[in-house]
């Protein structure tokens, strides 16, 4: 995988035509346009450097240079220096008999765009027409601005007749919705409010959950206002639910009640319910839930209106009604809420509710995660036998179930603890074999590895069979740190998907399209690190899994070819998902590995690292938990860039780093300087243990001191299991599974 430094490339701009696809790929996708331009500007020699320039200029502002570079952009080997931004010669040169590059479309799309700010509506039509007709978002997307240019234009049936047939092609939910919203705005401009409203109902039916259907209730509502509009109750109901998830509650009872005939069904009196919840007419929802269609469906929908709002405790007393009702499913999920809210926040009684949970619905998966709740709190009280009972019990009836890992880790040590190494060493295997992607498992791998001698796991490994072949060649994955080593062995593992896991690891090395697929084409974006493309087309994907199937195969092929880790690992763990594979960094093929745990901006990563002595695998297992490799993620805390970062912690790290105002923490490199200061301070306050400079930085270093004194853990395994924020916890486990991942696969810097 080439993730080089950007300035190593440079030095290849006087002996080469064109510049690197991954030049320019890392350009697109993490510099800013000053940066771009400074890099490329009289350089630019080819079609897509011509194409990033012109996004850079775009973004900078500067149209006429924009309009320059996107018309150079068109042509594989025409271009012209000195071309004036004006429509007609534009107009000319783009016409021109030339071979046509693969940014040709893109190039007469965004320049239909530029001429639309120019009000040059006729040439933004000619632009416009200029785009194929393949399909695409890009496609969709040119035909909307050229019909809104022919309404400037006041060609209205034009306009009307090119919405019309996108209709025909496009008929996923998102374009569809988005076409009934530019065609119902074609209506209110003629004065036809009936025709907008029929329009905008038919945007809300297409994509009832998204956000084009609360912009169409609203509409309707301003178009509607003082007037007696009739509407179906399907369409009158089907509005309401869009006001309600636009928070526009009291509009939306005025449609429930507009709802003409009989006062209506459950489905109708659950929304009026949840309504009025949010409302606050306490009057008339006591009426409601004690009308015709009283029961635990509209009780139901009272109680989980309260917990959105935060009233949890209202919401509390309701599903103990509703659960001890024995009405299904509400009673189930009732008590499925309860009991985790209860159990979460220790609420005396929480194991009662647990246990009646687990007893009443034994063959529901969420029993197995109450039981194991159970076990968790009775290692927390010191009831060793109780914890092994409930933590059996889970496993018993679902030995995969998601908290499986949970109970063998556990299992493990309370065995080792009774002195019964065998049962111990059989939990032990069975979580290498059946949870090998768990931070459990690998927690457990690296104790038990560092433990026990090389040559013993060695002679164990060779002696083994079973479950326990998985364990050993596990711990000497870990041990040793060599992945030569570990390839030789995977055989004798004998795992039962290492076919599906070696095609899997193809989809890192090609992408083959299936026919009439247009993900191909997307690799133009991928090449000019062009986000916005990407996530255009990727909107136009099918649901189904076969289509989702090959999208996270172009995904995770392109994102590992051009440098773009956030979205190859994205996809690659859902094509895992898709596929029902369990990611298994011991056994799956090297290419695999490697592009799950990548190593991008190695010389800012490698520069940190040195500068405050930190393990460079420790930096990367931080990046891969705290953002995925995305960096331009901002959290819902306001924490921002690869290492999330809170903007007052970074501005304090910026005054002992001397980093002059202005700085950006979606710049990788500042965000890695600045997360390793942040860890390198952790370290020395927190003495060097990882666990408590890893919960420092997830949940604070204060947190933690307290944490240290409160808990008086025996080991760290206690002190992570029960630290009180359950974010924290997971994020200790799931960094120090990275953490032992990067040193197996790439060796330990420390």
């Amino acid at each position: 995988m080439r993730y080089a430094f950007l300035t190593t490339f440079v030095l290849l701009v006087a002996c080469s035509q064109e510049l690197p696809a991954e030049y320019l790929s890392e350009l697109g996708f993490y510099s800013k346009p000053a940066d771009i331009i400074s890099r490329i500007q009289g350089k630019a020699v080819g079609p897509a450097e011509h194409f990033l320039l012109a996004r850079a200029y775009l973004e900078s502002k500067e149209y006429r240079l924009a309009v320059r570079h996107f018309a150079n952009s068109s042509f594989r080997y025409h271009f012209d220096p000195n071309l004036r931004h004006y429509p007609i010669p534009v107009y000319r040169f783009v016409k021109g008999f030339h071979i046509k590059s693969k940014f040709f479309p893109d190039a007469a799309f965004e320049l239909a765009k530029l001429y639309a700010m120019y009000r040059e509506h006729e040439y933004v039509v000619k632009f416009a027409d200029m785009v194929p007709d393949d399909g695409s978002a890009l496609y969709r997307d040119a035909m909307i601005v050229k019909s809104q240019s022919l309404m400037s234009l006041n060609r209205r049936d034009r306009a009307m007749g090119c919405l019309r047939d996108l209709l025909k092609s496009y008929r996923d939910p998102k374009s569809a919705s988005l076409i009934h919203i530019r065609i119902a705005s074609l209506f209110e401009t003629a004065g036809d409010k009936a025709g907008a409203v029929r329009e905008y109902c038919d945007a809300i039916a297409q994509n009832e959950p998204g956000w084009q259907a609360v912009i169409s209730a609203n509409k309707i509502v301003a178009l509607t206002e003082g007037e007696s509009a009739r509407f179906s109750p399907g369409d009158a109901l089907m509005i309401a639910g869009a006001l309600y998830r636009g928070r526009k509650y009291r509009e939306a009872i005025g449609f429930i009640d507009g709802i003409d005939g009989a006062p209506g069904g459950v489905e109708r009196d659950i929304l009026l319910v949840r309504c009025l919840t949010r409302s606050g007419d306490a009057a008339r929802l006591r009426a409601v839930r004690g009308g015709a269609n009283r029961g635990p469906a509209l009780e139901k929908a009272h109680a989980d209106e309260l917990w959105r709002m935060g009233r949890k405790g209202e919401a509390a007393t309701l599903y103990r009604a509703i659960a001890s009702s024995g009405a299904e499913p509400e009673a189930r999920e009732s008590l499925q809420r309860l009991a985790s809210h209860m159990a979460e926040k220790r609420v005396p009684g929480f194991r009662d509710a647990l246990a009646e949970y687990a007893e009443r619905y034994r063959k529901d998966q969420a029993s197995a995660e109450f039981l194991w709740l159970l076990g968790r709190d009775d290692i927390n009280g010191d009831r060793r036998e109780d914890a092994l009972a409930h933590l059996t019990e889970s496993l018993k009836r679902f030995p995969e179930s998601f908290s499986s890992d949970n109970c063998r880790f556990w299992i493990y040590k309370l065995m080792l603890e009774k002195g019964d190494r065998e049962s111990a060493m059989k939990a032990a295997a069975a979580m290498a074999f059946y949870n090998p992607n768990s931070a459990y498992t690998w927690r457990l791998a690296a104790q038990m590895a560092g433990q026990t001698p090389l040559d013993d796991l060695k002679t164990a490994f060779r002696n083994a069979s079973g479950e326990m072949v998985a364990l050993y060649h596990l711990l000497l994955f870990v041990k040793e740190k060599d992945m030569a080593a570990r390839n030789g062995r995977i055989g004798r593992v004998g795992h039962p998907k290492q076919g599906a896991y070696r095609d899997f690891a193809r989809t890192f090395v090609s992408f083959a399209p299936g026919r009439g697929s247009k993900l191909k084409g997307m690799e133009r974006y991928f090449e000019t690190g062009y986000l916005e493309g990407i996530y255009r087309e990727i909107q136009l994907v099918p649901r189904d899994p076969d289509s989702r199937r090959e999208l996270y195969e172009a995904l995770a092929y392109f994102g590992y070819r051009y440098g773009y880790p956030h979205l190859g690992v994205y996809a690659a763990i859902e094509l895992q998902r898709l596929n029902s594979l369990n990611e298994n960094i011991a056994c799956m093929p090297e290419d695999a590995v490697k592009a799950l745990l990548p190593r991008p901006f190695a010389r800012c990563v490698g520069e940190s690292a040195g500068r405050f002595k930190v393990e460079s695998n420790m930096i990367y297992s931080l990046i891969k938990a705290e953002s995925l490799f995305n960096h331009a993620a901002v959290s819902s805390a306001g924490a921002v860039g690869l290492m999330q970062l809170m903007p007052g912690t970074a501005r304090g790290i910026a005054r002992d780093l001397s980093i002059p105002k202005g700085y950006d923490l979606k710049e990788p490199c500042t965000s890695i300087l600045m997360g390793t200061q942040y860890i390198s301070w952790l370290r020395e306050y927190l003495n060097n243990n990882f666990e408590y400079m890893v919960a420092g930085y997830n949940g604070g270093a204060g947190n933690v001191q307290r944490w240290k004194k409160k808990l008086n853990a025996p080991d760290m395994d206690y002190f992570t299991e029960f630290v009180p924020f359950e974010e924290t916890r997971f994020y200790i486990l799931r960094t120090g599974k990275f953490l032992e991942q990067y040193r197996a696969v790439y060796g330990d810097d420390r």
